[in-house]
């Protein structure tokens, strides 16, 4: 039997095209690209029975787990810039925080991270009452944060750092975290999809598929905790 919060996911894939396009600020921002990626996500929490917890890294404005959000499911977003996460905080009713993450590695002997080591997305031409910062970012691994708020159990986390996604993986505790599922934007300028696949098992998940091609040199991935 489908839960009702289910029910509404059902609703949003079938209204999808027309109900997505509410989550951009206008027309100059919305799309096509990611919007199989947006649709995957949705249709994976479909076959989860009851609403679940999210996490979204290198959130931006948050738009992969919006719709999600409004099916029920409560979550965090971690976005390094400071106008797009201060828009998160405005918009979402889930937690936002605003760091870098980072390895337990690089947090020794780091505590910041410059726009020269991460690639932070500015969108300061559409939204201009949210500018983002201008040269360096607070840094933590993301185990600090999912002590900070007691996160147990993700069932989604999705990972966008622009080629840093190992750098970020290796500041989770594995075992302090359960994470079922990863979305990851594999960035091929920075590492293989085979270094990206031998990591992955080596913390015990399967690459399932190629969720979503977005360029050249980028596209999404789901791997599921084996």
């Amino acid at each position: 039997m489908r839960t009702k919060k289910n029910q509404e996911l059902q609703f949003v894939l079938s209204n999808l095209k027309d109900m997505e396009k509410e989550i951009f600020i206008n027309n100059e921002h919305y799309n096509e690209s990611g919007f199989e990626t947006r649709k995957y996500v949705l249709e994976l929490a479909s076959k989860i029975n009851s609403p679940g917890f999210f996490a979204e890294v290198g959130a931006c404005m948050g738009t992969d787990t919006k719709l999600l959000e409004a099916c029920g499911w409560t979550g965090i977003l971690i976005e390094p810039s400071k106008g797009l996460a201060q828009y998160c905080r405005d918009t979402r009713n889930c937690i936002v925080e605003n760091y870098a993450l980072v390895s337990h590695e690089f947090y020794k002997s780091n505590k910041k991270i410059s726009t020269q080591e991460i690639n932070c997305f500015s969108i300061n031409h559409i939204l201009p009452n949210y500018p983002p910062n201008t040269y360096e970012f607070d840094a933590v691994p993301f185990s600090v944060l999912s002590k900070k708020h007691d996160i147990k159990k993700i069932n989604i986390f999705i990972l966008d750092v622009e080629g840093l996604e190992i750098e970020v993986m290796n500041g989770i505790d594995f075992e302090e975290v359960e994470i079922d599922n990863f979305i990851i934007e594999c960035n091929f300028n920075n590492y293989s999809l085979e270094k990206l696949d031998e990591y992955m098992i080596s913390k015990g998940y399967k690459n399932i598929c190629l969720v979503e091609k977005l360029g050249k040199n980028h596209s999404d991935y789901h791997y599921k905790k084996m």
